[in-house]
This record gives structure tokens, sequence and C-alpha cells, in this order.
């Protein structure tokens, strides 16, 4: 356990997709897919992850996949 504690203090696991389509506030389980996709990623996803959408049009998301339900949770961020 002491290892993975060393590799999360001292690594960045930070996945950031990136797309150039303008979503909205709420984009919907396709929109999402379509990033996932455009990304290089396979669907459906095989495990439980965590990332970050970038948008076209400047929105940002923190997203969250739950591969027993196979559903999205998203948390549209604001920069201050």
């Amino acid at each position: 356990m002491a290892e993975l504690q060393g590799i999360m203090e001292n690594n960045d696991f930070t996945v950031e997709l990136t797309t150039t389509t303008n979503l909205n506030n709420k984009p919907d389980r396709t929109q999402i897919d379509n990033v996932l996709i455009e990304n290089g990623y396979t669907l459906p996803l095989a495990n439980n992850v965590a990332f970050s959408m970038v948008s076209g049009n400047g929105k940002y998301f923190f997203m969250k996949y739950l591969k027993d339900i196979d559903k999205f949770m998203y948390v549209k961020a604001q920069a201050v």
C-alpha cells in the first residue's frame, strides 16, 4: 500500500479529453460517447474511470463513469 501512496503522490493521473464540438451545459450520453470516440477510446468502457472533458466552446466537465450501472456522472466546472 505504501508503494501505491508513493505513486499517487508523485504522478499526475489526470486525463483531459478535448473536442471541437460545442457542448451544452448538460451533455447527453451520445455527446459524451462521441468525445470518447473522438479521443480514441473504445466503447463500452471496460472499467470505472474519471476524467475531465473540455468542449470547443470552453466548457469544462469533471466526468466519472460507473461501469456497474453503465452511467456517467458529471459536474460542470467554473473557473474563477
